[in-house]
């Protein structure tokens, strides 16, 4: 069995860990009976997130997406009311109240004047949908969001990459990502879009699954992340070492994520320690 906090392996007779500290919890599964170690893994490697798939997709999805938090400067009230809603959306978001967020964004993007502002609450809606699972309303609002954008601009590719990912044509989102890296190979965005695409977290696109070039393109994500992604950067980081069999490094990135209050990544941690074994 291993420890619930860090996923050092523990002793039978052992109350504690002794690596963390922490007391050993007894769950009704294991990690042993989760994972099946390297003997599963070998059977069924496309099954990536084994029990727990849907929830950890679901924590990635909230927190990978890209949203966008607007810095006002010299904006009207109106506007400035439009601003902080949306920035508040972003924190409710962050909650776990995805409704209320949604609300809020669909009031900030209806009061927001200046296209630049209605175009990133729109696309923080569209991912605050996505989020929900309201696959139908994201591509209302990226269509909308799509038409105040200028043709060709990146913001204009990453948006008919969101767009082409929601209907399915998963080569085409790619094309508009690579689009964006030849011009600007460091933004973040596409690098972020790319790693979860080659990824394949989901597994709706078997065929784009490329753990070589999930790790190239999460290295520079989160190189190019900020103080808002830098934490998602490293947990998709440390996703890609894990599938790429660096698990040392898969271990490092995840133990910077605070292990002992996220759930998920304290499972990463186990999940990597068994399959190094």
């Amino acid at each position: 069995m291993f420890c619930n906090k860090c996923g050092k392996e523990r002793g039978e007779a052992k109350k504690f860990c002794g690596k963390c500290g922490a007391e050993y919890v007894t769950n009704s599964m294991t990690f042993e009976q989760n994972i099946s170690v390297k003997e599963k893994r070998q059977k069924t490697k496309v099954g990536k997130f084994f029990s727990i798939l849907g929830a950890i997709v679901a924590f990635l999805i909230i927190g990978s997406l890209v949203l966008f938090k607007i810095f006002a400067t010299s904006y009207n009230a109106v506007e400035g009311d439009a601003i902080n809603t949306n920035n508040e959306a972003l924190e409710t978001l962050s909650s776990g109240d995805t409704e209320t967020a949604i609300e809020q964004l669909e009031s900030a993007s209806n009061s927001a004047t200046f296209d630049s502002n209605k175009l990133l609450t729109l696309q923080n809606l569209g991912y605050a949908h996505v989020t929900a699972g309201n696959s139908d309303k994201a591509l209302v609002v990226f269509e909308e969001a799509l038409h105040l954008t200028e043709d060709g601009s990146v913001d204009s590719l990453l948006m008919k990459a969101e767009i082409a990912l929601l209907e399915g044509r998963y080569e085409e989102a790619e094309e508009y990502y690579v689009s964006v890296t030849s011009e600007n190979p460091k933004n973040f965005s596409a690098n972020n879009g790319l790693n979860l695409l080659y990824l394949d977290l989901e597994e709706e696109a078997p065929e784009m699954t490329n753990y070589t070039k999930a790790l190239v393109h999460a290295k520079i994500a989160h190189e190019s992340s900020d103080q808002f992604s830098e934490d998602i950067t490293a947990q998709n980081l440390g996703i890609a070492y894990y599938f790429n069999e660096d698990y040392p490094n898969a271990i490092a990135q995840f133990n910077t994520q605070s292990p002992e209050t996220n759930n998920y990544i304290a499972y990463w941690i186990g999940l990597a320690h068994a399959s190094s074994e």
